[in-house]
């Protein structure tokens, strides 16, 4: 089985700071300012973990994604300026191009030569206050519709100064240029690939049938964070780039308990067992690798703080049988 990273999530850390309400743009012309900016999809991070001594055979060993999952269907883009927080909601892409967009903000609103962080929801909603730290808590279901994938910025939010005339760009056929902005899937993949009956001797064999996800996240920050380095207690960075040597964090890292998990392992009454012959959708590799599900980051600071009740996990159902090359005695105790 291999995980695909199609997340990068958060961390305990809360920076300090307000939340910002949204400024109406309205719906005239007086005043309209418009911008241009593009949102392509991070295609490059779903790799497997197959560097460090992985059994994943998956060959290529990138995953791209199916097109229900890399389609961006709506777009919402916030400007934010320390309390000002300005969104322009469902912006649809222009004629020109599939992933370009142009979107209507407010001279009357924005400040002509200030500076404003870029902050893209692709597939879901900005929301009503702005927080960096916004955690959500969004079902699985309403994370993964088809072509509605949550996607968020995929790096720190781009900052961009707005020139000191701003009159030149209050028509729809003159856009201020916002640059090209980066998001990226908020959860990761699970793909799984049947074996075949594992040999127990005796002429016992046995065979996984079914399988359940346990310990995965409720909640998860709408823009990933990572530390700064291999140091657990080290200074956290939103949109931080995820690297072998940091850890990518969540809400909750630091102080876990089964509680936070909505199938908990300690609780068999709370998983979703899945038959794994019912797996029937192929993912981009070769090898016959199926979708199985997906799961949001449940990141844990430090090895020895990977217990059992609280790491993520896979419980398999199996079945035992006896071939032709068991002894009568250990067929009479399998049947009995």
């Amino acid at each position: 089985m291999k995980k695909i990273n199609y997340l990068l999530a958060a961390a305990l850390f809360i920076a300090a700071g307000c939340d910002k309400s949204p400024v109406d743009q309205g719906t005239t012309d007086d005043g309209n300012l418009y911008m241009q900016f593009s949102v392509k999809m991070l295609s490059t991070r779903s790799t497997t973990d197959n560097t460090g001594g992985s059994n994943s055979n998956a060959d290529p060993d990138t995953e791209v994604g199916l097109a229900k999952e890399n389609t961006i269907s709506t777009v919402d883009i916030a400007l934010v300026k320390d309390d000002q927080y300005y969104v322009a909601k469902n912006v649809t892409p222009s004629s020109a191009s599939a992933d370009t967009y142009v979107a209507s903000f407010s001279t009357l609103d924005l400040t002509a030569g200030a500076k404003y962080k870029v902050y893209i929801y692709a597939n879901c909603s900005a929301p009503a206050a702005f927080n960096v730290d916004e955690v959500s808590e969004a079902t699985i279901a309403e994370m993964t519709a088809d072509n509605k994938f949550w996607m968020t910025n995929a790096y720190s939010a781009t900052e961009v100064t707005l020139p000191s005339d701003l009159a030149p760009y209050t028509q729809p056929n003159t856009p201020l240029s916002l640059g090209a902005h980066t998001v990226e899937r908020s959860m990761a993949r699970f793909d799984y690939k049947q074996a075949g009956a594992f040999d127990m001797g005796a002429g016992i064999t046995l065979t996984l049938t079914d399988a359940a996800l346990i310990n995965q996240s409720k909640a998860h920050y709408m823009f990933r964070r990572v530390t700064a380095d291999a140091n657990t207690t080290s200074a956290i960075t939103v949109g931080g780039a995820e690297i072998p040597t940091n850890w990518v964090v969540d809400t909750d890292w630091s102080s876990k308990t089964p509680a936070g998990f909505d199938a908990q392992l300690e609780a068999p009454s709370t998983w979703t067992w899945t038959k794994l012959a019912s797996l029937t959708t192929d993912d981009q590799y070769t090898g016959d690798y199926k979708i199985w599900c997906y799961a949001k980051e449940n990141t844990i600071p430090g090895i020895d703080a990977q217990k059992h009740n609280v790491s993520t996990g896979v419980v398999f159902k199996a079945e035992l049988a006896a071939g032709a090359t068991a002894s009568a005695a250990v067929k009479d105790a399998m049947a009995a």
